[in-house]
């Protein structure tokens, strides 16, 4: 009989369990400006942590943005104003995800929810003033800096090489140099970047090459460009055609996803891009621009993400 009764207790746990989850469609993972939910017969103000039944209405007003996380674990974003049924949303998720997809899907929305506490945090905005300060310091002694990319990796054949405008210089110098430490290639630059092709600039793979600019006398710290050889590039594309054939690459969420990848990689200028995109994408979204402040700040250039979040 008690283990009848136990087994009988089991059962009723997992029928209620299966019966929540069925019911739970979203968790709202970003809210900003006017979004409201209606799981009733009211319509309520849209919350941050909140979940979402199949049944329920969304209503984003102008200018408005909500981001959504699906059980699945596929995320989902609203930033057109209207009124959205949450099972056709529902319909846009739930498709099998290979692993590195749901790795950098995660790693993403995880960074997203976060972005909120962040942005409200006194030792963040602090230490981005702190860091900003400092770099603006060290710049100033320099006066010649680059800006990106940094020391990265690529697989591009034409890379854009750029730097701060440096007072007075009216020409630059691009160099770079070889792992011997031996000029290849230089060019003068009237302007503050440049198109290289590496194939012409006769720069080799699976090496680090170091690229630098100078004017009036002073010179750049130098930086190292990977370029990745044949199997090294033949593994980032094959992960890299998985995550395209798996997200929306139109989405801001889409082009953090990418983001995300880049930066692992260390491919500078390819993640730059994605998250620059995902802000001009939806420009009201401030959590957005934390993400990227905080990929500046990784790279070293705390300045312009102390900018990026002071402009919000």
């Amino acid at each position: 009989m008690k283990k009848f009764a136990t087994l009988s207790l089991v059962f009723a746990l997992l029928f209620t369990l299966n019966a929540i989850s069925a019911d739970y469609e979203f968790k709202v993972n970003t809210v900003k400006g006017n979004v409201q939910v209606k799981q009733g017969s009211d319509w309520t103000a849209c919350k941050k942590g909140s979940t979402l039944s199949k049944t329920a209405m969304i209503k984003v007003g102008q200018n408005g943005y909500v981001g959504l996380v699906h059980k699945s674990g596929d995320p989902v974003e609203v930033n057109k104003s209207g009124n959205y049924s949450v099972s056709k949303l529902a319909s846009k998720a739930g498709k099998k995800k290979g692993e590195v997809t749901k790795k950098f899907t995660k790693f993403i929305m995880d960074e997203l929810g976060e972005s909120d506490d962040l942005l409200a945090s006194d030792d963040f905005n602090e230490n981005m003033a702190t860091l900003g300060a400092v770099e603006r310091a060290m710049f100033y002694k320099s006066d010649m800096n680059v800006r990106f990319p940094r020391s990265s990796y690529t697989i591009q054949n034409i890379v854009n090489f750029s730097w701060y405008e440096m007072e007075n210089a009216k020409e630059y110098t691009f160099f770079i140099k070889s792992p011997d430490d031996e000029v290849i290639f230089e060019q003068k630059v009237i302007g503050t970047d440049l198109n290289v092709d590496l194939n012409t600039a006769n720069i080799g793979t699976g090496e680090c090459f170091y690229w630098g600019v100078k004017a009036n006398g002073k010179t750049s710290e130098e930086y190292c460009l990977y370029r990745m050889n044949t199997d090294e590039k033949s593994d980032f594309n094959s992960e890299m055609q998985e995550l395209m054939n798996e997200i929306d690459s139109q989405s801001s969420i889409g082009q953090l996803i990418m983001a995300s990848f880049y930066s692992e990689n260390q491919m500078v200028n390819e993640a730059r891009t994605c998250y620059e995109k995902a802000i001009e994408i939806s420009p009201e979204v401030d959590n957005f621009k934390a993400l990227y402040a905080k990929y500046l700040i990784q790279i070293g250039l705390s300045n312009e993400a102390e900018d990026l979040v002071k402009n919000n």
